[in-house]
């Protein structure tokens, strides 16, 4: 798999609960839609991610 996996939060609870099991397994990580979550505070914490694991 070349790119992590996405999680779209509006579809049935059982489902995204396999998804997300699945994404934990094979790779740690994944990317979260469906969220409502405002954009400009998901760039905020992306910019903060990044500035956090490039610090020695």
């Amino acid at each position: 798999m070349t790119q992590l996996p996405i999680i779209d939060l509006r579809a049935p609870q059982r489902e995204i609960a396999q998804q997300i099991a699945d994404a934990c397994k094979a790779h740690g990580f994944f990317y979260v839609i469906g969220h409502e979550v405002d954009e400009s505070l998901a760039l905020r914490l992306e910019w903060l991610s990044h500035q956090f694991f490039a610090l020695p």
